[in-house]
């Protein structure tokens, strides 16, 4: 889905191993690539998702809705009014909440790509997910960068991959 030079232009390294998997299941058939770079905390992954077969096939634009798009706004501040809540309530305990970050933030509109697409951000990095017609897919980069660079960095590459499908 990606080529080393794509990768190469973008993370500065040219790909050392490529490792590809596939599968299906909870309704999707889903196709990994993990690209290893030189530098391994540079290296990328990518996941496209697609329409299983069978029965309990699922089409990616009804997991886009649910993860992306449920509920009003209104109903997804309270949401994450609780989220705030329960982490503010575990950090006095002495403790952290495994979902803050990437459960805790909410999704980033991301616009110039795809039909739909948004940056999902951790502590320690982030992914970007874009739906284009009836797949979606997954982009993490490694490396050093804050989240707009990581954001267009992800975007370049996601752009060449969309291409492919």
């Amino acid at each position: 889905m990606l080529e080393s030079k794509e990768i190469q232009t973008v993370q500065g390294e040219a790909v050392k191993e490529t490792k590809l998997s596939g599968q299906a299941g909870g309704g999707f058939q889903i196709s990994q690539c993990f690209f290893t770079l030189p530098r391994f905390s540079n290296s990328i992954s990518l996941l496209v998702a697609q329409k299983g077969e069978g029965a309990d096939a699922k089409d990616p634009k009804d997991f886009w809705r649910e993860t992306f798009q449920k509920g009003s706004a209104g109903e997804k501040e309270r949401e994450r009014e609780r989220d705030r809540k329960n982490r503010d309530k575990d950090k006095k305990a002495g403790g952290r909440s495994e979902e803050e970050g990437e459960e805790g933030t909410p999704p980033l509109k991301v616009t110039g790509i795809g039909d739909d697409a948004y940056w999902v951000g951790s502590r320690v990095g982030g992914a970007l997910y874009v739906l284009k017609g009836n797949a979606y897919l997954r982009i993490s980069i490694g490396g050093p960068g804050d989240q707009t660079s990581k954001i267009n960095k992800s975007k370049a590459l996601a752009q060449k991959a969309l291409a492919r499908l």
